[in-house]
């Protein structure tokens, strides 16, 4: 009674209409293929060796080679083995072979009977996986490069051609000096105002393109960064670094002031911080911890929020730099970013 379960078992197992099952001989060339496997491959021929001229060429080989070692020393148990394999529309699929020896009942090799299982979405997905993070690094640098570009350009051209105007306007105003004329008063208007649009350009600069390209020290950089970020938003920011013991870096300096930018500008802008704090110090080993600490009212986390791209990569410079990202709510309110790296 059991013999007879295990007969129709395995019969309704090769009739499966979602399964595709293949046997091979005791020289490994296909028997037996199931209805599933036919359909699959637009019942092609795939008894003999048939199957193999539906292999990918650059995978071709590999197979041969795969038939010549079992052929010479059968493998008498789990064999697991992928490739791509043709469709009658003329694209690839990839395949993913599990078999498992046959024995006749007096215990002679029979050769394999195997499962195909068509893993193609598994490897597209797979391969987007592996790219994304390609993709991000080459999309963060060419936004770095971007802000370089334009920083460099608002201060080399924006920031002196403003300045030559401001001079010329001044000139004019000397010339118009003790004259009760409107052009006299239109003058000095002039004047102050390209004085003032140099200066904002000169703000906008400075955060586009950062002195860390001119080899400056990080740490002036940085309190340049909160002076500026004070001056707009009307706030205390406050630095504390200790940079003993941390070896230089250019790379790793951008990221970290890219990540120090970010959650600043979080804090005021979204957070509505009155006072942010900066620290940076490093350990014994050279290590370094970050933080950026504000007691504002927090900002989401969700990607939804209009901080969550800014939040993604700042998570992705920390990893970047071999660091890890901590966004944690303060002890007091307020918002505490960490990163160690």
């Amino acid at each position: 009674m059991k013999a007879d379960l295990e007969i129709e078992a395995r019969k309704a197992l090769l009739r499966a209409p979602n399964v595709m099952i293949w046997m091979t001989n005791e020289e490994h060339r296909c028997v037996y293929c199931n209805e599933a496997m036919l359909q699959h491959f637009g019942h092609q021929d795939l008894l003999g060796d048939a199957w193999l001229e539906l292999i990918h060429p650059e995978d071709l080989e590999r197979m041969r080679e795969n038939q010549r070692q079992l052929l010479a020393s059968p493998l008498f148990g789990f064999y697991r083995q992928e490739y791509r394999s043709k469709r009658p529309d003329g694209n690839y699929v990839s395949m993913l072979d599990i078999s498992f020896p046959r024995f006749d009942e007096g215990g002679a090799f029979l050769g394999y009977i195997g499962s195909a299982v068509d893993i193609t979405r598994q490897k597209l997905q797979e391969e987007r996986h592996r790219r994304e993070p390609v993709v991000e690094r080459q999309a963060l640098d060419i936004s770095d490069r971007e802000k370089l570009r334009l920083g460099k350009g608002l201060r080399e051209d924006i920031c002196q051609g403003l300045n030559g105007l401001a001079l010329k306007a001044m000139l004019l105003e000397r010339k118009l000096k003790g004259r009760l004329t409107p052009a006299a008063e239109i003058a000095s208007e002039i004047r102050s105002d390209l004085h003032r649009l140099a200066f904002r350009t000169k703000e906008i600069s400075q955060s586009l393109f950062p002195a860390l390209a001119l080899d400056e020290d990080f740490a002036v950089v940085v309190q340049d960064l909160a002076e500026r970020a004070q001056a707009h938003f009307g706030a205390r920011v406050s630095c504390h670094l200790d940079l003993r013991g941390m070896a230089t870096n250019s790379e790793r300096n951008l990221h970290l002031y890219r990540i120090i930018e970010e959650a600043v500008t979080n804090a005021l802008r979204h957070g509505r911080a009155r006072h942010v704090e900066i620290h940076l110090a490093a350990n014994a080993e050279g290590k370094g911890a970050l933080e950026i600490r504000d007691d504002g009212r927090g900002f989401p986390a969700a990607a939804e929020s209009p901080e969550g791209l800014g939040l993604k990569v700042m998570e992705y410079r920390a990893k970047l730099i071999g660091g890890e990202l901590h966004i944690q709510a303060g002890p007091k309110g307020g918002t505490s970013v960490r990163c160690l790296f």
